[in-house]
């Protein structure tokens, strides 16, 4: 997001079309801490986290996922940019 800037999550969307179950979790850049734990993600299903109070991430840093298949499923975020 640039120097002093952080992303904040406040939704996030998973939904997962395929034969084979995965899991999934969301980190605070490539190798970093866990933000909202594992999370197992059935066949043909989904999961939303609508977050109260939204997930701030270190400055100047992305948002990450690790997935534990290589199914075919979708992921959505939803948030914003400030200092």
């Amino acid at each position: 997001p640039g120097a002093g800037l952080s992303l904040y999550v406040t939704d996030i969307m998973v939904t997962n079309d395929s034969t084979a179950a995965i899991t999934i979790k969301f980190l605070d850049g490539s190798g970093g801490t866990n933000l909202t734990g594992t999370h197992k993600v059935p066949t043909d299903g989904g999961f939303v986290l609508n977050l109260r109070t939204p997930i701030k991430l270190t400055a100047n840093t992305a948002l990450c996922f690790t997935s534990t298949d290589t199914s075919n499923y979708s992921v959505f975020v939803a948030g914003y940019t400030a200092p």
